[in-house]
């Protein structure tokens, strides 16, 4: 069975048919102190209420845009803090961040505000 490479689709580049999202993308960023230690033994998440904080992604409305929103998301916050840092994008728009501190907290939550704000800059 032969294919040309054009018609060969890779999972990580699959987009939905309808590019625009059905809900909104809301963000929800949790300190969990000892994310590195106990890797996969536990599905328990201790979180004092005080250690979360969520947002709704206003401006970003398709699945390209969040996609963008992570590229610069992974380059500025995700990489450099490895190991600090997890995050699950659910079918439904909703994404858990679970961060290793409440500094690296304050650094999503700026990242995010930061961005929101060139996104609103950008649709005046």
């Amino acid at each position: 069975m032969s294919q040309d490479s054009e018609d060969l689709v890779y999972i990580n580049e699959q987009q939905p048919a309808q590019d625009q999202a059905e809900n909104d993308f809301r963000v929800l960023v949790l300190v969990q102190k000892d994310i590195g230690k106990a890797e996969g033994s536990s599905t328990d998440i201790s979180v004092d209420q005080s250690e979360a904080k969520g947002k709704i992604l206003e401006g970003i409305t398709s699945f390209t845009g969040i996609n963008k929103f992570f590229d610069s998301f992974d380059e500025q916050i995700a990489y450099p803090n490895q190991g600090q840092l997890k995050y699950d994008v659910g079918s439904d728009g909703f994404i858990v961040i679970i961060v290793g501190s409440n500094d690296l907290k304050e650094k999503v939550l700026s990242f995010i505000d930061a961005y929101l704000a060139q996104i609103r800059k950008l649709l005046k």
